[in-house]
């Protein structure tokens, strides 16, 4: 049995002109809402995609000034002031790699005896990303950070004596702010959770 036009009509099966007007107008309401959707998808992950690749690059930043310290060692292992003059170096490697903006150093030293000296310290730099999509809604830049931690040992016990700055350790053990190739501040004591000042 075929089922034509004329066989569904015939069933009671058939459309009015205005029923079928309206099936026309859903379909163009549920494509425009559809389009909708996805241009703020992907409005959405365009401004992700360049926020995240540009943290990538800050992070590359951070990797390098941690690989890079090897190369001031000695600089911060006979300072008075290892923590002001490591943030010194930091902020050179930084100027170099074309990084301007706010960054932090939390520095400690907290082993120092006759043979030994340990150091921590944890690099934190601040970025930000215009958006493109988002600046629609209100959101005009987006804020990052990236930070690396690393540490270094001079000496070893019962070895030869290891070189000490004559102040105590809690006089350069913080929190050292910098921001535009120039150290702006500095925090005595302020470190992170569990760090401790020999």
């Amino acid at each position: 049995m075929k089922f034509g036009l004329q066989n569904l009509r015939r069933l009671g099966v058939h459309k009015t002109a205005a029923q079928a007007q309206d099936e026309r107008g859903d379909v163009l309401v549920m494509f425009a809402a559809a389009l909708v959707v996805m241009i703020f998808f992907v409005g959405l992950a365009m401004d992700a995609s360049v926020v995240l690749m540009a943290h990538s690059r800050l992070n590359g930043v951070c990797q390098l000034v941690a690989q890079d310290r090897l190369t001031y060692q000695d600089t911060v292992r006979y300072s008075e002031q290892p923590g002001s003059d490591f943030s010194k170096c930091i902020i050179q490697t930084l100027g170099a790699n074309g990084f301007t903006d706010k960054g932090e150093l939390y520095f400690t030293e907290d082993t120092r005896s006759e043979n030994k000296r340990h150091y921590k310290a944890r690099i934190v730099l601040h970025g930000s990303c215009d958006t493109h999509f988002l600046k629609l809604f209100g959101l005009k830049k987006i804020d990052f950070a990236a930070q690396t931690d690393f540490d270094d040992t001079y000496g070893e016990p019962n070895d030869n004596v290891v070189w000490s700055p004559s102040v105590p350790a809690s006089s350069y053990s913080g929190h050292y702010t910098f921001t535009d190739g120039a150290v702006t501040g500095f925090n005595a004591g302020k470190l992170p959770d569990g760090w401790t000042i020999a």
